[in-house]
């Protein structure tokens, strides 16, 4: 499938040199997608914490300039999944 291709927990720098680690990135020609998995009860700042590496992942040198950027985040425990938006 097309997660196999998947980079898993790789640092991203942000301008000021912060390491941001999302779970798992998977950049496609068309497609820059991100996913974090979680446990226990969604939080506010789980999607924030999703848009931040997707604006950081939209830098990259292998996110085509037009390829879509999509944030998913996976909560464990309550086998949910929620789509995340970059705005």
């Amino acid at each position: 499938g097309r997660l196999r291709n998947g980079l898993s927990e790789r640092d991203i720098l942000d301008e000021a040199g912060n390491k941001h680690r999302p779970d798992l990135m998977c950049l496609f020609p068309d497609e820059t997608l991100v996913i974090d998995f979680k446990t226990g009860a969604p939080a506010p700042g789980h999607a924030a914490q999703v848009r931040r590496y997707l604006r950081l992942a939209a830098a990259l040198p292998g996110h085509a300039a037009r390829a879509r950027l999509a944030g998913l985040l996976v909560y464990l425990d309550r086998r949910e999944t929620v789509a995340v938006s970059p705005e």
